[in-house]
This record gives C-alpha cells, sequence and structure tokens, in this order.
C-alpha cells in the first residue's frame, strides 16, 4: 500500500509539472513569434531606408544631368568625375550608338555597356558602335559581399547630417528669419 500511494504521489507531480510547463511552451512559442516579426520589420525599415536613399541620389543625378547643356555632352569626360553608380555615358550619333569615355573603362565594363547598348540599337533600328570582343574570364567572375548588419546599413545610409554641414558651409551666414513674420 505504501508502494502504491508513492506511484501515485510521483504521478501527481508529473501531471502538475505538465500542467505548469504547458503554459511555458505557450509563453516560449508567443515569444518566438515576436522576435521573428522584428526581425522581419527591422528588415523592412531597412530596405524602406535604402529605397529612399536610392530615390534621392537618383533624383540628384537626375536633376544635375537635366541643368547639363547639351553641348557638355560633346566635351570629353572622365570617368573618376562620374557618380559612383553610373555605369556609361552614351549619345545618339548618325553612326549608331556611341559609348563616350571607351578608352577610360575596363575591358568587361565596356563590353557589359556595349552589349547593353546593341540591344538600344537594336530597338531603334541602328548599328550598335564597334567594340572589342570581352573577356569571357572577367564576364564570368562574380563579386560577393559580406552582409551587413541592420544598424551598419542605416549608419552608412544616414549621410543627412553631412550634407547639412556641407551646404551650409558654402552658404553665407545669414541672419535667420522667424518663418512666422510672414504671417
Amino acid at each position: 500500500m505504501h508502494v502504491r500511494s508513492l506511484t501515485r504521489l510521483r504521478l501527481r507531480f508529473v501531471a502538475l509539472g505538465a500542467l505548469l510547463l504547458t503554459p511555458l511552451g505557450f509563453l516560449l512559442d508567443a515569444v518566438d513569434e515576436r522576435v521573428e516579426a522584428q526581425r522581419r520589420l527591422r528588415h523592412e525599415v531597412v530596405a524602406e531606408r535604402i529605397f529612399d536613399e536610392l530615390e534621392r541620389e537618383l533624383t540628384a543625378l537626375l536633376d544635375a544631368e537635366s541643368a547639363r547643356p547639351s553641348a557638355a555632352y560633346d566635351e570629353p569626360t572622365q570617368v573618376e568625375a562620374w557618380a559612383p553608380f553610373v555605369v556609361g555615358y552614351f549619345k545618339l550619333g548618325a553612326e549608331g550608338v556611341e559609348l563616350l569615355a571607351r578608352d577610360q573603362l575596363d575591358a568587361a565594363r565596356s563590353a557589359r555597356l556595349t552589349a547593353a547598348l546593341g540591344t538600344l540599337a537594336d530597338a531603334k533600328g541602328q548599328p550598335p558602335a564597334p567594340s572589342a570582343a570581352p573577356e569571357p574570364s572577367s564576364l564570368a567572375r562574380k563579386t560577393e559581399f559580406a552582409p551587413k548588419s541592420s544598424p551598419d546599413v542605416l549608419q552608412k545610409l544616414n549621410r543627412s547630417q553631412e550634407e547639412r554641414v556641407r551646404s551650409n558651409g558654402s552658404r553665407r551666414p545669414s541672419k535667420r528669419l522667424d518663418p512666422m513674420e510672414k504671417y
């Protein structure tokens, strides 16, 4: 009889343990879901920030390009002066599509641009400009990038303070006007 009561006591402790651990399992599952939701949210925030920064950079480039006179495209250009994301400049002429600063570009970049411009020339019905054959080894090479954490990416994108300092330094100091003064 003593053994039966000890077994019953053990079974009750096991049942009590299962009863107490079940809510803990649900709690761990809820915490895991929230952590995953926060991770997804952080990725979305970084993606939106990258998109906004790309849009800002492209808008600035388009504004600068639209402000340039058309005669400026006939002058020689330096690849070092191009924005870092500009792959190349070209112009349409009587002889077809002409890649500007071809002699300053490496062979792989020149080949990629010529191939892309060839499809543009085909769409326009013009012959593409002559080019050197691409090197197969240089086209097959891929660059791998190490993944960065969200704070690293956001810190790199946060250049607005630098731009404000740069733009304020270029302006003459003037008396600050009260925005409500006009009213």
